[in-house]
């Protein structure tokens, strides 16, 4: 079974994720905050983590880094109300796998994109 991380500091847009990427093969946990998504990490085997980019105790990008300095070799997505340009290409600079806007989202792109990831 596949399990991706969602990271929200928004609870009804955490809750929606966790609804709509939830399927027969996948397990999806949730977390408010990089601190507790660290937490699950920790934890928990994870195969991809889809994260909003500001979080009150940090940004995806730490947690990004959290990643790469752990050798846990796991996809990161962030799907972000951040859209402006030098955001974006820094994100995928430092590896993020796509960088999703929440202004112009698509849940179908969304689900794609993960299905070509797992």
């Amino acid at each position: 079974m596949k399990k991706i991380l969602v990271v929200d500091d928004d609870t009804t847009f955490l809750s929606g994720m966790k609804i709509a990427l939830s399927k027969n093969d996948r397990q999806i946990e949730t977390a408010k905050n990089v601190g507790r998504a660290i937490e699950i990490l920790r934890e928990n085997k994870t195969d991809l983590i889809c994260s909003d980019y500001d979080m009150p105790d940090g940004t995806a990008l730490n947690l990004l880094e959290f990643v790469k300095n752990e050798n846990m070799n796991i996809p990161v997505i962030i799907i972000s109300g951040r859209d402006e340009e030098k955001y974006v290409k820094n994100a995928l600079d430092m590896g993020v796998v796509e960088y999703f806007s929440k202004g112009n989202f698509s849940l179908e792109k969304i689900r794609k994109c993960i299905a070509s990831i797992l």
